[in-house]
């Protein structure tokens, strides 16, 4: 016990040596993360005392159906010159899948048509997954911080969200259809699986599926207790062209006027769905990486990075969801014990997911350790019923 108690009081003081001192001069670093969250089926109904995945076909959802998830990962190397300029290198890749089904779909599946003869809604599915690289540079100007990141990017595959639709009606008769079309752009053709052949490798070096865009910072210490800035991320140059498209169609439709004779005459016969997956390698697709537009606070009571309120405000543009902006909305506190231990809580909502977080950090100068845990949904009250859960983790060394 008492050398445990000596071990952290030795960190301790280190922690205080090292507070004017810039993190590492030269630090090597990785992060890597991935959540999903939904709206209807939670933690509580997998990992239950039944021991089985118990799901309430009597809870009718609130809005439509949601499920989401992503996953990223990114690598770096800085360089610190002090505290006046940085120069950086990174890459990354990262995912994100969304869905969408309609309540009145579970309406009808739950209370079936007794009080209600037409059922109609859209189904909504998108994907992204882009790797980039790119280098980084912050310079120091009196009190104003300025940082400036272009990067190269590739939409390894892109798929906007579109709509698919079915409709059930038995106001006169029987009317049952449905369509799903699903239009996904990649950087090798599909037709043949998923192998990548050195071909392939050398059209994505040679060829234009490669996007060039640049993130601008800046954060100005506008009092002592107050700190301003605002982040533009992934403002675009050269967008990336897609020209292998993969586009996978369904419908289905069956009518009849009236059930009963129909089945007493016997002419009943349910017709088979049609289905057709399509390849092209002309296509023309712009791909853009999200617009990101964020303005924060910085917020210091006693006047230093001992504690510090984050609140945040935003929008993002050019994203899977289509031509509507989202809005980014999110509050943060953070504890930061000199550059030896930091914890920070925050809530925020972006890009159509709330998120929960708590994340600590340990620096041990020549090693850093970071982790986040988050609750994460796309509905607020959800997001609070465990229906879904995010990690992160981050490793930095160097001297």
């Amino acid at each position: 016990m008492q050398k445990s108690i000596g071990v952290l009081l030795f960190l301790w003081c280190l922690g205080f040596l090292w507070a004017e001192e810039p993190r590492r001069y030269v630090e090597f670093g990785v992060d890597a993360g991935g959540g999903f969250g939904n709206n209807y089926i939670g933690f509580n109904d997998i990992f239950n005392y039944r021991k089985t995945i118990y799901i309430d076909l009597n809870k009718v959802p609130l809005n439509d159906i949601t499920l989401m998830g992503n996953v990223q990962a990114d690598t770096f190397m800085n360089i610190n010159f002090g505290e006046r300029f940085t120069f950086g290198i990174f890459a990354g890749v990262e995912a994100l899948f969304y869905s969408s089904l309609p309540k009145s779909l579970f309406q009808l599946l739950i209370q079936g048509n007794a009080n209600k003869h037409l059922f109609e809604g859209n189904i909504a599915v998108g994907a992204s997954v882009f790797t980039d690289v790119g280098i980084k540079t912050a310079v120091q100007l009196g009190r104003l911080r300025v940082t400036f990141k272009p990067s190269m990017y590739v939409p390894l595959l892109y798929m906007p969200v579109s709509d698919s639709s079915y409709i059930f009606n038995t106001q006169n008769g029987i009317t049952l259809g449905g369509t799903v079309a699903l239009d996904m752009y990649t950087v090798i053709s599909l037709e043949n699986g998923l192998s990548i052949a050195g071909d392939d490798l050398m059209e994505i070096l040679k060829g234009d599926a490669k996007g060039f865009d640049f993130s601008l910072a800046g954060e100005y210490g506008l009092l002592p207790i107050l700190d301003v800035g605002m982040v533009i991320s992934h403002i675009p140059l050269i967008p990336a062209l897609l020209h292998h498209e993969m586009r996978m169609e369904l419908s289905y439709t069956f009518a009849v006027d009236n059930l009963y004779d129909t089945l007493i005459d016997g002419d009943f016969a349910l017709n088979d769905p049609v289905s057709d997956s399509t390849y092209r390698d002309d296509a023309s697709f712009r791909v853009f990486r999200p617009l990101r537009f964020d303005c924060y606070a910085l917020f210091k009571p006693v006047g230093t990075s001992l504690f510090v309120l984050k609140p945040n405000i935003g929008l993002s543009f050019l994203t899977i969801y289509g031509n509507t902006p989202c809005f980014n909305v999110g509050l943060e506190g953070q504890m930061n014990i000199m550059r030896f231990f930091s914890v920070a809580l925050g809530t925020g909502y972006t890009e159509r997911l709330w998120k929960h977080r708590l994340a600590l950090g340990l620096n041990l100068r020549v090693v850093e350790l970071d982790a986040e845990v988050s609750l994460q949904a796309p509905q607020l009250t959800s997001s609070f019923n465990l229906e879904g859960l995010g990690v992160s983790v981050g490793l930095r060394f160097g001297f």
